[in-house]
């Protein structure tokens, strides 16, 4: 089979490469290897209900992700703005702090809240020495290349401040912050107007669910997606790429955009060297690890926000049903979640609360994602740029490579835009 131009990977970012290279009149094949298309935006049916749930990306931000406003707004869909909730409650420094209504800095008292502030500062100093797409070539680059939990003992904050700075820090990295990137972390702050006050930021979610996007694209694209096939091999010469499956089938083509997570590139042989070892300079999988697990129970709290550091970091209500909350966590820490694990970690963060099912998605497990989105290791941000800005016949793109919004649906809509754009000029 031969095409002008190979997308491997249905997330967001594969097709819209390939909307581009069909938009500039380019034949175009994407080959995904799920039954579905969307990568780590997935939306399903909580079981034996009608409601339906995020399992993987949810979030976004309507006044920063302009990208993926304006891909929303395209195809008929939309932000939904996320109700104020009427209770808050969390854990810090062992001790339960509830809150009803505005309050969002974890109930603190005077000398804490005086603490919160002193960090917050520091954290605004360093996120504005380094800068957003320019973070890469920032003087502060190395130096702010620590784990974050490194970083923040540095803020000289006590224990409560600190599990709060690292509970909300895992809304946006998602991993442990022994492993993961301090660089990466203030980087994507730089992103919120330089501001690390957007740790308290409110977010939006995509009406109909953030499988509603990816969806429309793929019908926009119609038979050009070919679902549940394989690549196994990737081969590039001067004349052309050439694509094995695990069927046996080979596809040549001039030019190929290989848009999946960057924990799977590992599955795939490459023929270039060069390639390769950039892969491998990778030193291993990102830190992106956490689980999300949606929880049906009797007397769930309507409007609910929760934490507890470090077993979790983050719980919410579902807006539409309210015998639904959502749970997140380190995997190390909750182990394999079921109703009863779930019911003690809760405990008295969430008073009187039954749990009777759980519905969640293992992406670290998952042999097509390896992890959830994007959290750089320490020394993984050199050679996650020299991936994305790979010259020849083979690119890379993908929410994990975007020189902005990286881990985010926007970087994923950017990334896979601009890889697209440049095929179509590579093939013209």
């Amino acid at each position: 089979m031969n095409t002008d131009a190979l997308v491997i990977g249905a997330g967001l970012g594969g097709l819209i490469a390939a909307r581009e290279l069909m938009e500039a009149g380019h034949e175009v094949t994407v080959l995904e290897a799920r039954d579905r298309v969307g990568g780590r935006v997935y939306t399903a049916t909580f079981p034996g209900s009608s409601t339906r749930v995020d399992m993987g990306a949810e979030w976004a931000s309507r006044d920063h992700h302009l990208a993926l406003g304006a891909e929303l707004r395209r195809y008929g869909l939309h932000f939904v703005e996320t109700d104020d909730p009427e209770l808050r409650t969390w854990r810090l420094d062992g001790r339960i702090r509830r809150s009803a209504g505005g309050d969002d800095r974890g109930g603190l008292v005077n000398s804490e809240q005086s603490e919160l502030n002193d960090a917050l500062r520091a954290m605004k100093t360093d996120v504005q020495a380094l800068g957003f797409e320019g973070a890469t070539e920032s003087p502060s680059a190395d130096r702010l290349d620590i784990p974050f939990s490194d970083y923040v003992d540095s803020l000289g904050a006590g224990r409560a401040v600190n599990e709060l700075i690292l509970a909300l820090a895992f809304s946006f990295a998602g991993g442990n912050p022994d492993d993961y990137s301090a660089w990466m972390l203030l980087r994507e702050m730089a992103g919120y107007d330089l501001d690390p006050e957007a740790l308290f930021a409110d977010d939006y979610r995509i009406s109909g669910g953030s499988s509603s996007l990816p969806e429309a694209i793929a019908a926009e694209l119609g038979s050009r997606v070919r679902l549940g096939v394989h690549v196994r091999s990737v081969s590039e010469s001067d004349e052309a790429v050439t694509v094995a499956t695990s069927d046996g089938a080979e596809i040549t083509a001039s030019a190929a955009i290989v848009a999946v997570p960057v924990n799977v590139l590992g599955d795939l042989q490459f023929s270039d060297r060069e390639t390769s070892a950039q892969i491998e300079a990778l030193g291993g999988p990102h830190a992106g690890a956490a689980s999300k697990v949606w929880l049906r129970g009797e007397n769930v709290p309507g409007r609910f926000f929760g934490v507890s550091w470090p077993e979790l970091p983050e719980v919410y209500s579902h807006p539409d049903d309210p015998g639904l909350l959502a749970a997140f966590g380190m995997p190390a820490v909750l182990g394999t979640p079921s109703a009863e694990s779930m019911q003690e970690f809760l405990g008295d963060l969430v008073p009187g609360v039954t749990i009777d099912a759980v519905f969640e998605h293992d992406w670290i497990n998952d042999p097509l994602s390896r992890g959830t989105w994007l959290a750089g290791r320490p020394g993984q941000f050199r050679p996650l740029a020299a991936l994305r800005d790979r010259r020849g016949k083979v690119l890379f793109a993908g929410a994990d490579l975007d020189t902005g919004w990286a881990g985010w649906m926007d970087g994923a809509i950017t990334s896979g835009g601009r890889a697209g754009r440049q095929v179509a000029a590579l093939i013209a």
